[in-house]
This record gives structure tokens, C-alpha cells and sequence, in this order.
């Protein structure tokens, strides 16, 4: 593992989030990071699974998570579609992984 790559990734995302005031992406110290070492700046707070539930707003953490989920990953399943569509697979039925490999395997 190349944590210098890491670090690119992990930059990358800061700046995907950087306007959404509910998400904290470390920033990373490009000038410390090595191949073997990642060094990013300190954040305080608390682990997600050691909140307390009567202590948060666990509906609006659920509504956050899958808000991020949905922003991480809605580029990656663009790009999945589109590579479906040049591989000649209709994106709406063929929306696994799995569907792609066989289709390509079996001709």
C-alpha cells in the first residue's frame, strides 16, 4: 500500500465535501506523508459507533450518512452506466457487476 496514494484519495474527497458543513474530511500533510506513512491534520470528536443514541439526532446522522453515500459514489455509477452502455448492456437491467462479467465471458 502506497499511503501517498492514500493521501491523494483522501484530498480528493475533502474537496468533493468541502461545502457540506456536516462532514470533516481531514486535511492530509502532504510535506510528512511517505509511502508507509499517512499524516493528517487532527480532528477532535467522537466515533460514530460510540454516540449515544439519546444523546444525537440519530435521523438526521441515518439522513447524512446516505446523503454522503449517495455523493460519493452517484459519479462512480455514472461512470458505470456509461461503460455499460460502450460494453452494448442496457444500464436498467444490468445494473451488477456480476450480469457484466457473465455477459463478456459468455459473448
Amino acid at each position: 500500500m502506497d499511503f501517498r496514494l492514500e493521501g491523494a484519495y483522501c484530498t480528493e474527497i475533502g474537496a468533493n465535501f468541502a461545502n457540506n458543513k456536516l462532514v470533516i474530511i481531514p486535511k492530509v500533510v502532504q510535506e510528512l506523508t511517505r509511502q508507509r506513512v499517512l499524516v493528517e491534520e487532527f480532528v477532535e470528536g467522537i466515533r460514530i459507533d460510540r454516540l449515544q443514541a439519546s444523546q444525537v439526532n440519530v435521523h438526521q446522522i441515518v439522513q447524512t450518512l446516505i446523503e454522503l453515500y449517495v455523493q460519493m459514489n452517484g459519479a462512480r455509477l455514472a461512470g458505470y452506466e456509461m461503460w455499460q452502455r460502450r460494453a452494448g448492456l442496457q444500464p436498467a437491467r444490468d445494473r451488477d457487476a456480476a450480469n457484466y462479467q457473465r455477459r463478456i465471458r459468455d459473448g
